[in-house]
């Protein structure tokens, strides 16, 4: 063999593998053991720090990270501070607006923007990782009186972005607030490839991926037979019918698949008021929703 294309597991390591990584964490013996293998050929002194994850819930599940991962299809994303920012995509780039999300007295207005402003920056190029954006993005910061302020912002942006893979260049923030950036566009942003093609848009829009959906379904199932083990539960479940289509389509009926993994009597049912990235479950005993007892909605 003269050349071999490199796996997706040893790209990852090979990209992200600094010094700073505390801990490698992989849910299939399989991929344990390449990880292992990669990591005594590159690494051996971080052999140690790979490990099988043994948790109940599903991996991204138990670190956090699906809620993460769910909230790309969220135009707001809340600050600490009470602030929030707003992630609108345009054909031609991305509009971020800054928003402090209450009221503060005249005195206090400067110091307030300032600290909303620095909590969006971070938040800004965090989001901009996350959701693999790249191209121009335009922030409308809130408006600040003093250019030692602006100044602090377009500082902590900077210090933000050079922690980023991505090439990116920025411009100081405008008389009006505005702070214009260019960042690589390295491949599609995981809206787009986490997306399915809105039907009643015509693809102005982008509506969560029907599997995505399911896999939402299937996550609060493993959640909701944690807590009810060998109870044989009856459930009704309430979908769009563009979810019901790939449920259908599966090699083994959905429903016999979820009763061999949970013991549960699940019944799939359309409902045309849900939207395709919504799901309603009901207790068949008593006919009462119970969705939000068991997960994120």
């Amino acid at each position: 063999m003269i050349f071999k294309e490199d796996t997706i597991i040893s790209s990852v390591l090979r990209d992200s593998l600094t010094s700073e990584v505390a801990e490698i964490v992989a849910n299939s013996p399989v991929i344990h053991q390449e990880t292992l293998t990669y990591i005594q050929w590159a690494a051996p002194e971080m052999v140690k720090n790979v490990v099988l994850y043994q948790g109940k819930l599903p991996l991204f599940e138990g670190y956090g990270i699906a809620k993460d991962v769910e909230s790309i299809f969220s135009r707001k994303v809340w600050l600490k501070s009470g602030g929030y920012i707003i992630i609108e995509h345009t054909e031609a780039m991305v509009v971020v607006d800054v928003n402090s999300g209450r009221y503060a007295a005249k005195r206090e207005q400067e110091e307030n923007s300032l600290k909303t402003n620095l909590e969006a920056a971070r938040e800004v190029v965090r989001q901009l990782r996350l959701r693999d954006i790249g191209g121009i993005i335009v922030v409308d910061f809130i408006d600040m009186l003093d250019q030692k302020n602006a100044k602090k912002v377009y500082d902590s942006m900077k210090t933000e972005l050079r922690n980023d893979r991505a090439k990116s260049n920025i411009l100081p923030m405008s008389d009006f607030g505005i702070m214009q950036i260019t960042r690589e566009r390295i491949r599609p942003s995981l809206m787009q490839r986490m997306g399915d093609q809105c039907p009643a848009c015509g693809g102005s829009g982008v509506v969560q991926a029907r599997f995505t959906t399911i896999n939402q379904i299937e996550r609060w199932l493993r959640k909701y037979a944690l807590q009810h083990s060998m109870q044989f539960k009856q459930l009704d479940l309430y979908v769009s019918p563009t979810v019901i289509e790939p449920l259908q389509n599966s090699d083994l009926k959905t429903e016999l698949k979820w009763f061999l993994q949970h013991m549960l009597f699940v019944q799939v049912k359309p409902d045309e008021s849900l939207r395709s990235d919504d799901f309603r479950f009901y207790s068949r005993k008593n006919n009462k929703d119970i969705t939000a007892e068991y997960g994120d909605i």
